[in-house]
């Protein structure tokens, strides 16, 4: 049973990791075509986690990306977040 779960989480943390590399990706056509994203509900929130995760990843041209869109387009606090790593 224990093998199963670890399973289960794998998966969980690498689809994870798979949509924020999506993500990132649509992130940087939204930059290219300067479209709003500030008023996009929970788009803050995921990128904190985003950049959480390529800080993890030692993927720092990314997370330089990432601190500056977010710096960009969304007030308060910026930081990222590591919260993924419970899942």
């Amino acid at each position: 049973m224990e093998n199963l779960d670890s399973q289960d989480f794998k998966m969980t943390k690498q689809l994870f990791v798979n949509s924020c590399n999506e993500a990132f990706v649509v992130l940087n056509q939204a930059k290219e075509k300067k479209m709003g994203v500030s008023e996009i509900g929970g788009a803050q929130l995921a990128i904190r986690r985003m950049l959480g995760l390529f800080i993890d990843q030692e993927e720092y041209e990314k997370c330089i990306f990432l601190k500056k869109f977010l710096d960009e387009n969304f007030e308060g606090n910026n930081d990222p977040l590591f919260d993924y790593r419970k899942l």
